[in-house]
């Protein structure tokens, strides 16, 4: 058990490290080459690091990546990506896909320096979970920030990881809902699986290096119009039956078999 606790940390650790030293080496550069290439080059760059990244982290922690549904991702414009959250892995594992996303953090984050210098860059919005009116107001400066960027937002509807240790999903909160309905952005809903089991130690022992899997379905997007309360309650509702069912159908178990030659 404990070795197996060491190797978790040492492979994580080290993968999130290395973004820290390429934060603070890249910082001193980014202004100049923004005054050179302008704004969009870099956020672009920036965006393919970052996916890199997240490719790279779970290619260390042993882990292959399985992605269904991705001709429901659109190709172009802003998008609203909603998923189901199980650990802190999963936005390395939603920057994979093969469009640049930012997400949705709660402010205290944008107090740490450096971190909060790259989540701007990155297209990254602040919540304030402690004023409910306060966050609902920035709804139109998140959809004017996605329009102007041409990229896609994750948000965790259930506000926060759940607690089960099957993965199992919280209540859908429907606030971010009006940042689509209100703003003609296309909401995506994806549902992943997996990544809870990244951070149980039993389930490392069960699943060596290259038999772990993290698998992740992206839904039809939907294209909700303005509604009254009762209304978008039921369509969250709906959403997240919608959600679970697919869930069921992709849910991960380790060890997998082996992939075939």
């Amino acid at each position: 058990m404990m070795w197996t606790i060491v190797q978790m940390t040492v492979l994580g650790g080290f993968q999130f490290m290395k973004i820290f030293i390429l934060m603070v080496f890249y910082a001193p550069f980014l202004y100049p080459m923004e005054w050179f290439w302008g704004n969009l080059t870099v956020w672009r760059f920036l965006e393919n690091r970052f996916n890199l990244w997240g490719k790279e982290l779970m290619a260390n922690l042993g882990t292959r990546i399985e992605i269904l549904g991705l001709e429901n991702l659109p190709t172009s414009g802003p998008f609203l990506l909603m998923a189901n959250h199980q650990s802190n892995l999963d936005i390395p594992l939603l920057v994979t896909l093969p469009r640049p996303v930012a997400f949705v953090a709660k402010k205290q984050l944008f107090y740490i320096p450096v971190l909060t210098f790259w989540m701007r860059r990155l297209g990254c919005v602040s919540l304030d979970r402690e004023d409910n009116r306060k966050a609902l107001n920035r709804m139109k400066d998140w959809a004017d920030h996605l329009i102007l960027r041409q990229q896609g937002l994750i948000v965790f509807p259930e506000g926060t990881r759940t607690k089960d240790p099957e993965g199992k999903f919280g209540v859908f909160r429907r606030g971010s809902l009006r940042v689509s309905e209100e703003h003609n952005i296309p909401l995506v809903p994806v549902v992943l699986d997996g990544t809870r089991l990244l951070t149980q130690p039993a389930a490392w022992r069960a699943a060596p290096l290259g038999r772990r899997v993290v698998r992740m379905k992206i839904m039809p997007p939907r294209h909700p119009k303005p509604m009254p309360a009762p209304e978008a309650k039921a369509f969250m509702e709906t959403l997240r039956e919608d959600m679970i069912k697919t869930w069921e159908e992709i849910r991960v178990t380790w060890p997998v078999p082996e992939q075939k030659a």
